[in-house]
């Protein structure tokens, strides 16, 4: 499977001295705080948290920039209002604009469901939500300009008689 920098960013494995609780290099020999020895094999669990948390923190990151792409969205909604296209191109047009709330869902299954007593993580996390509201109010709006602009036309229209 292929690898999604987005949800899987590169990170440097840190993990916490046993001693003064400070971040270290994983691989590190000494604590450059308080001069510890470092046995590797007591500091893994930590790396592993440290990782996580921080690979979460990073694709939140990652998939905040998109929020942006809001402003384009709704300029493409606005003029789509004012230039009438055909309900199927305008669905077609919308579903581009589903990646961002698709990778908002991902996150959520792979790194929003922890209870990390992490300050970081949890902005990371609160500004992950605001996004996803951001995306559901623009097809929110989104869908009520397609369904104004296409209030009359059918679906799927009768089809011509043959003769």
């Amino acid at each position: 499977m292929k690898r999604n920098p987005h949800l899987e960013p590169e990170i440097t494995p840190y993990g916490n001295c046993p001693r003064c609780r400070e971040l270290v290099l994983f691989g590190s020999t000494h604590c450059p705080y308080c001069d510890l020895e470092l046995d590797q094999e007591e500091i893994f669990p930590s790396v592993i948290v440290n990782f996580v948390i921080t690979q979460a923190i990073s694709s939140a990151n990652s998939i905040r920039t998109f929020d942006m792409g809001v402003i384009i969205f709704i300029g493409m909604i606005v003029s789509r209002y004012f230039v009438n296209y055909g309900l199927w191109v305008d669905i077609g047009l919308s579903s581009f604009w589903l990646l961002p709330l698709w990778m908002i869902v991902r996150w959520y299954f792979k790194h929003g469901r922890w209870e990390i007593d992490d300050e970081e993580y949890s902005h990371a996390k609160k500004e992950v939500r605001a996004g996803f509201m951001l995306w559901i109010g623009a097809h929110f709006f989104n869908a009520v300009v397609i369904l104004y602009t296409h209030k009359a036309t059918p679906l799927f229209p009768p089809l011509a008689p043959h003769m």
